[in-house]
């Protein structure tokens, strides 16, 4: 079923207030994008041409402004989470319903593998990266689509061979 998120009026009051006080210009609509389960803002806007994304990154790298209004989002709304999402964005949801609570839908012997672009704390794939983490699992920390690439495409490799370096160890410890 789809998770129907709402955010308490004073929520979304406190982000167009920020929003409207931000110095970031330009602003290029579709601030509140509801999803299932969250609410990602942006002062950018989602209608951002990719140039007009590339100057809001730039520019948040040194101002930290999602940083800020995450922070004082959580300071003021308990019960949720806001953390930095992608390169404009910032994700909001009900707190303990972020990436983490899919970790449920898998088992023990699962192999799994997460690649995320923000795993720092604070960032929208943080409590899975731990969470895959604690349960043995691969976590990459990957800038963009080409470096998860260059990783697929060595993980590929290593599977190939694999079964090869496993017969081969396996002889070799089978005669002793």
């Amino acid at each position: 079923s789809t998770n129907n998120f709402e955010l308490p009026e004073e929520a979304e009051k406190f982000l167009a207030e920020r929003l409207n006080d931000s110095p970031f210009k330009p602003k290029t609509g579709m601030h509140f994008d509801f999803r299932p389960g969250l609410l990602n803002f942006s002062v950018l806007g989602r209608n951002a041409s990719l140039q007009e994304r590339a100057m809001y990154k730039l520019w948040n790298s040194e101002d930290d402004e999602r940083d800020y209004i995450a922070r004082d989002f959580n300071e003021l709304f308990p019960g949720y989470i806001a953390t930095v999402a992608g390169e404009i964005g910032i994700d909001i949801s009900p707190e303990g319903m972020d990436k983490a609570q899919i970790i449920h839908d898998f088992s023990a012997h699962d192999e799994l593998h997460f690649f995320g672009d923000s795993m720092e704390p604070g960032g929208n794939d943080y409590s899975l990266s731990l969470e895959i983490a604690q349960q043995g699992g691969n976590v990459y920390h990957v800038k963009d689509w080409k470096n998860t690439w260059d990783i697929l495409q060595n993980i590929n490799a290593i599977d190939q061979y694999e079964p090869a370096l496993r017969s081969v160890a396996s002889e070799k410890y089978n005669k002793d």
